[in-house]
């Protein structure tokens, strides 16, 4: 790692699912099978492995503790809620699942169809999405009923997941379709090889690992030094246009032949024509894009780490950054603290670091887009008046009675340049979209306003949860319009 600093890697998340028989002959002896297969697929993944399966008994019983002997984190789903699933077990086999279920990072429970056959196999296919390696303990026979382990493995080969297939009756153990490099993120890799920031995010919600601030900040910063400012450029084209103009203007009007002026006006003439070549054929927006969306998914992470669940962006199309949010989201799982979060606490950091900061922000942004626009908006109206003064004026007195310079200047030069000028400035003014700009941070600062008094308003974790979940919603419209404008073609 170009890095060279662990403390600010973020190791990708990987998801390792289980479907299996319940009966088996030698459990002990498939137990032991995966746990080499794990501690393997551990060494191979070179990230974060989580476990992914039910708890019914037999080979998910068996994963389960090999997880937990590794100290891994396990995912349980459940085709029904423990109240019901419950009644598909002994007695005694149910107190061993609630003791594994107990350990678990997270238990998730799928919607109960009416048919129980068919929660199991919801739940089955629901193991095999999210996993990027299936382990099957499964004697290679057809499925013996709906969702059995013949019938999850064929899902799986359909979608040409990589398959650990250990069967239980040879105990042997074989692989199907893990190609050549199955467990490489090119984004996270990416991400992870950018060079440290000195400078580490202060502030935080308690409990905030370091490596996520350590990964946030230098990514942060990276999206600061290559932002690509496309209308800083196209405003510079169309200044040094403009400005090259006036100076041939000049040049004819005055009949100046001065060869510094000369070279003044190749050179913008030059640079505008650049600006738009940089714009054409850059290659830094893809970085840059990469970079922004991954930090903005990181600052909304840290700024709700506190919560029980974790609030990140929603994306039009979010499988680039998929692993990423996978990987935050995993680490929030395995180091929230187990206790209740204070409300007063969460309360006051969320508005103070999250909802204040934004308004300082978008408040300040305001101030200077108002400030440009109404320059712009003046240096037009002055130009286009003038112009309309000088045509009235020269109609109506002549220029017969001035002295011949100013005379030549307001009959050549003038017509000339000020409708250049005024045509640069109604430019700018569209190029930047002052309007959409100005109306868009109103829209946020409106917002973040009301949220504000609702975060105040809250009396319970949850219903602050609920106030936090909307405003980072809103939040991650811009977000997402920078990740969508990105996959234009113009921006390739």
């Amino acid at each position: 790692m170009n890095s060279g600093n662990p403390t600010s890697i973020l190791r990708p998340c990987w998801f390792v699912g289980l479907s299996g028989h319940r009966h088996l002959k030698d459990p002990d002896a498939v137990g032991r099978l995966l746990h080499e297969v794990l501690t393997a697929l551990q060494e191979e993944m070179g990230g974060g492995l989580v476990g992914v399966s039910s708890i019914a008994i037999g080979a998910d019983t068996l994963f389960a503790r090999a997880l937990l002997s590794l100290s891994l984190p396990w995912r349980a789903l459940l085709p029904s809620p423990p109240s019901e699933f419950r009644g598909d077990f002994e007695k005694q086999d149910w107190e061993i699942a609630e003791q594994l279920l107990a350990q678990a990072e997270e238990v998730v429970v799928r919607a109960n169809p009416s048919v129980k056959v068919e929660a199991y196999l919801e739940c089955g296919m629901d193991t095999v999405d999210q996993a990027d390696v299936l382990i099957a303990v499964w004697d290679e026979k057809p499925a013996r009923g709906t969702g059995g382990t013949g019938e999850i493995v064929a899902y799986a080969r359909g979608l040409k997941k990589p398959l650990v297939i250990v069967n239980p009756e040879t105990l042997t153990v074989r692989r199907e379709a893990f190609g050549e490099k199955p467990f490489l993120d090119p984004e996270m890799e990416y991400l992870n090889q950018l060079p440290d920031c000195a400078s580490v995010p202060t502030g935080s919600a308690p409990g905030v690992p370091e490596n996520l601030l350590r990964f946030f900040a230098k990514i942060d910063h990276m999206a600061t030094l290559v932002a690509p400012n496309f209308r800083r450029w196209v405003a510079s084209s169309i200044v040094m246009n403009t400005c090259a103009t006036v100076l041939v203007a000049s040049t004819i009007v005055f009949a100046l032949r001065l060869p510094l002026l000369d070279a003044v006006t190749f050179i913008m003439t030059a640079g505008a024509m650049g600006a738009v070549v940089y714009l054409k054929f850059r290659k830094v927006h893809a970085k840059w894009i990469q970079c922004r969306v991954a930090a903005e998914i990181c600052r909304t992470a840290i700024a709700t780490w506190g919560f029980p669940l974790l609030v990140l962006p929603e994306l039009a199309n979010q499988a680039d950054f998929a692993r990423l949010k996978a990987s935050i989201r995993t680490l929030h799982l395995c180091s929230r603290p187990k206790e209740e979060p204070v409300l007063d606490s969460l309360r006051a950091e969320y508005i103070a670091h999250r909802l204040e900061d934004q308004l300082h922000y978008h408040q300040g942004r305001l101030r200077r887009l108002a400030s440009m626009r109404q320059r712009l908006i003046i240096l037009f109206w002055f130009c286009s008046g003038f112009a309309v003064v000088r045509a009235v004026f020269i109609g109506l007195f002549g220029t017969i009675w001035l002295r011949p310079e100013v005379a030549h200047t307001l009959n050549h030069f003038v017509p000339l340049v000020l409708p250049c000028i005024a045509g640069c400035a109604l430019a700018l003014i569209s190029v930047f979209d002052f309007n959409r700009q100005l109306a868009r941070s109103r829209e946020v600062e409106s917002f973040l306003l009301i949220a504000r008094e609702q975060a105040y308003a809250s009396q319970s974790v949850r219903s602050l949860q609920r106030v936090v979940e909307r405003a980072e919603w809103f939040l991650a419209r811009e977000i997402s319009e920078w990740y969508t404008l990105s996959r234009e073609p113009r921006y390739s």
